[in-house]
């Protein structure tokens, strides 16, 4: 193929004839000057991660290892123990080759935010090596420690794991082209997505048996752990809100495109939902209204002063005038008009009453009626009666109410409560109208306001209420008047809304850090945002964070769609399926099923899952086609810490770890 072996332009330290516009991840005509201040959409990630790793900083010392010592001397059998040294020595390599070669790719890459971020990442690499080391210190001596980093001189298994990753980082170093570029990313994809992960369930393994909690408390620093949401935090999805706990894999999803604006739906790349003990962000009004409850390193969408949306760390985010938080877009599709019947069945619901006797069993006709006193809601229904050219007659009674008695198709008969509404059927403008025809029942106009209220009793109303809002492109709040006369009176749910506005001010919020105990989720959506609810409070927000080399190699093919074809996706498919059978070779041989809680079975299914979900977020199919799932799921509680003080970032992961010292923001002192 034209180009693919061509090699790259090598940057100099200077090129000032470069324009430095719209840049490229390669062969980009650039100055090499790192300027920071104006970041393109596409790179906003790679800022979010730098930014996690600052706020984040974590030192591996500051860790309590005193129990570790007694257990692997004492505690571990002597399988245990050869595992143990085995993973120890691999990861000690990988981070190893990630810390010297992440220069050697940031060499060759033109686009300056994605060089920001692989300078901090090779310091993380670095870290992690650090924290190897710390690990052996902690359990062996000197010479032991060098033994075990040098395992693969004996190990032959090993040794042949470390040749093949060094060995395709190599043949990029000395012939970097676009064919050896991809492959060089595509095994930083698989080293972070798939190398670690059964030696990190070896040690989240013993930590549950109550052994090593030390190390596996550095292993947590170092492996993803998902940002989440509470387990009762609502997403908005086509069949309603939904509870974080219940949300599927086949769920379908709204999501929110930062810079059009748009919800769209779709079904979820990825779910995450685990055991949590930890620290917590409130995102919480003045009134004591919850917007959001996350776990720290959360992204929230907010609209800077320019008018840009962003994400933001919620530890990091600071509120102020100028910056606000959406709540509502636009939906452009959705065939439903709004009709006269939508009207009629608007004002059902607010005023009218179904005739349960005159139910059409043999006039096929369902009657209805309605009593006012109020001039314009008599007009409103006469109207609407007039346009739906139906049969209707009018009562006038001595104490001034009008009453209206209609007969409708039963074919057109429908609850009191919107359920003929499908979110997925109507767009922006219908959802305008229909909001338009609530201000003539339970709707409410002030005269000095720019605001209007709708209070209504009926649960299932307010929920689909709070669907149609979220799409209407208005700014919408949430409030209950709790009724305590007893089990015959019901609670008042009122939506207050503003149609020249879609957020609300930050100035008016604050964030509040809580302890939790329970079950945390969230899901991984392509425009990597969704849409919550919080105590009845909606919030469009970010979701969970993916790989950082998934980004590269996405972003990479985006801007080279020519070399996503059969030849290349045929070079990654071998690459990732030699990385698994040499993960299941080396985990087999080093745990097999010598390991109380482990198996050879769970580890194929394990790394045959791993890299069947990697192949799907690069938009690859899955290359093994048995029915592989996650077999470890018991031990993700593991990855998240005991302790909840302060917590740390793997950037490759995008996300944070919560971990145990106190003392770790003074140890920035010691760096």
């Amino acid at each position: 193929m034209k180009n693919l072996h061509k090699p790259l332009n090598t940057k100099l330290m200077f090129m000032p004839n470069g324009l430095d516009k719209n840049f490229s991840i390669i062969n980009g005509d650039i100055t090499n000057l790192l300027d920071l201040s104006n970041i393109p959409k596409k790179s906003e990630v790679f800022h979010t991660l730098v930014d996690k790793g600052y706020a984040n900083n974590w030192l591996p010392h500051k860790t309590e290892m005193s129990n570790d010592d007694f257990d692997y001397k004492n505690k571990l059998t002597d399988s245990e123990v050869v595992a143990y040294d085995d993973i120890i020595s691999f990861l000690t390599f990988l981070d190893s080759l990630q810390t010297n070669n992440l220069p050697n790719i940031a060499r060759y890459i033109t686009n300056p935010h994605i060089v920001y971020w692989l300078a901090r990442q090779t310091y993380e690499e670095a870290n992690h090596s650090k924290s190897y080391g710390w690990i052996l210190n902690s359990v062996t001596n000197q010479q032991q420690s060098h033994k075990i980093v040098y395992r693969w001189k004996e190990n032959k298994i090993l040794f042949e794991r470390n040749k093949f990753i060094a060995n395709l980082y190599d043949s990029f170093n000395s012939n970097p082209t676009p064919y050896t570029f991809i492959k060089v990313l595509m095994a930083n994809y698989m080293l972070e997505g798939l190398y670690f992960y059964n030696g990190f369930q070896y040690f989240h393994n013993l930590a549950s048996r109550g052994v090593m909690l030390g190390t596996d408390t550095q292993i947590s620093y170092i492996q993803r752990d998902e940002m989440c949401v509470e387990k009762n935090v609502e997403l908005l999805t086509t069949d309603g809100w939904v509870a974080i706990k219940d949300i599927t894999l086949d769920s379908i999803i709204a999501q929110f495109d930062l810079e059009t604006e748009e919800i769209t739906f779709s079904k979820p790349l990825h779910k995450t939902y685990y055991k949590y003990k930890g620290q917590m962000y409130k995102v919480i009004d003045n009134r004591k209204n919850v917007y959001q409850n996350v776990r720290l390193g959360h992204d929230l969408v907010v609209r800077a002063k320019s008018g840009k949306l962003l994400k933001e760390v919620v530890e990091l985010s600071k509120f102020n005038p100028y910056k606000t938080i959406p709540v509502t877009g636009t939906k452009y599709t959705g065939a439903k008009k709004f009709t006269a019947l939508d009207a009629f069945l608007v004002a059902l619901q607010a005023d009218g009453y179904v005739d349960v006797k005159r139910n059409g069993k043999y006039t096929r006709k369902q009657t209805y009626s309605f009593s006012f006193n109020k001039q314009r809601k008599i007009d409103r229904l006469t109207t609407i009666l007039t346009d739906l050219k139906v049969e209707y007659k009018i009562y006038y009674s001595k104490n001034g109410y009008t009453t209206f008695v209609v007969k409708i198709d039963k074919a057109n008969v429908c609850a009191k409560n919107f359920d003929w509404i499908n979110l997925i059927d109507i767009s922006t403008e219908y959802a305008q109208q229909f909001i338009e025809e609530l201000k003539h029942w339970d709707g409410y106009i002030p005269k000095d306001r720019d605001s209007f209220y709708y209070s209504t009793t009926n649960k299932k109303v307010f929920d689909k209420l709070c669907q149609i809002f979220t799409i209407s492109g208005y700014l919408y709040k949430y409030t209950l008047s709790e009724d305590t006369r007893g089990e015959k009176f019901s609670d008042s749910y009122r939506i207050s809304w503003w149609e020249n506005r879609t957020d609300i001010q930050t100035q008016s919020l604050r964030k509040e850090v809580y302890n939790y105990n329970d079950m945390i989720g969230c899901v991984t959506m392509p425009k990597g945002t969704i849409i919550t609810r919080t105590e009845g409070n909606v919030c469009i927000t970010g979701n969970c964070h993916c790989v950082a080399f998934k980004q590269v190699i996405n972003q990479f093919f985006e801007e080279n769609p020519q070399y996503f074809n059969d030849e290349i996706k045929d070079v990654l498919y071998t690459m990732m399926n030699t990385a698994t059978k040499q993960e299941i070779q080396f985990s087999t041989d080093s745990i097999g099923d010598k390991v109380l809680g482990m198996s050879v079975d769970s580890i194929i299914n394990y790394s045959q899952y791993l890299a069947n979900l990697r192949l799907k977020k690069i938009g690859l199919d899955p290359l093994f086609t048995s029915n592989c799932t996650n077999p470890y799921k018991h031990l993700e509680t593991l990855s998240a810490t005991e302790d909840e003080t302060t917590n740390r970032t793997n950037n490759f992961e995008g996300t944070s770890i919560t971990y145990k010292s106190p003392e770790v923001i003074d140890g920035w002192g010691d760096i």
